[in-house]
């Protein structure tokens, strides 16, 4: 029988081993979360891959729920990261930011990014692919609270219920509920292509900056 290491050990194939601070920073926190992003947006393109690669067994219905989770979770990391840039650059205290929902998240970073640039032509236009993502799933997991005000259910992925147990739309709903894959690639590639473009530009000036 063969006994299992420990989680944290190594590989005498390097190969075969993930270094978890090669690419991270001892003291840089904001350069850590673009790893994640970047991490987080890899990993939900490479099951996209694996799914348009082969689908017969249907994986795709498995898979969908942690691809969906790595896309919004990428996002939110970026949002993050081009807010605390920014905040680094204008010698502002860094924000905790702590909403996990990408829609409050992404309208701070516009609002930000006018602010600080005075002027910014083709923000929105550059950032279309992003905020038609977050708008056509925000009509999908925006419910209203006992107070009349909107609740965004993040966790949608991560749980078929919220904490009171009532169901999300797709367990509700009678008929399927389905997204193409291929369709739900290009989406997300767009959006990676936004984000990590607009993060390079706050990067580039935080090293000017420095």
């Amino acid at each position: 029988m063969i006994m299992n290491k420990s989680l944290f050990s190594y590989n005498i194939d390097i190969r075969k081993n993930a270094y978890l601070n090669w690419r991270t920073h001892r003291n840089s926190p904001t350069h850590n979360l673009s790893v994640l992003a970047e991490g987080y947006a890899d990993g939900a393109l490479a099951l996209i891959d694996t799914v348009l690669q082969d689908n017969t067994d249907k994986k795709a219905d498995a898979l969908i729920w942690p691809i969906l989770f790595l896309i919004d979770h990428s996002i939110e990391l970026y949002i993050k990261t081009i807010l605390r840039l920014i905040e680094e650059q204008d010698g502002s205290s860094n924000s905790q930011y702590k909403s996990h929902d990408i829609s409050e998240l992404l309208n701070r970073l516009i609002k930000t990014i006018k602010k600080t640039e005075k002027e910014a032509p083709g923000l929105e236009e550059h950032l279309k692919p992003v905020t038609d993502y977050i708008n056509e799933l925000c009509n999908k997991i925006k419910t209203k609270n006992s107070k009349g005000r909107d609740v965004v259910h993040m966790e949608f992925a991560r749980y078929p219920f919220d904490i009171e147990d009532i169901p999300y739309f797709y367990i509700k709903d009678t008929g399927n509920v389905t997204i193409d894959m291929e369709n739900l690639r290009s989406i997300f590639k767009s959006i990676n292509e936004s984000l990590d473009a607009l993060c390079s530009i706050y990067e580039d000036r935080f090293e000017d900056y420095v």
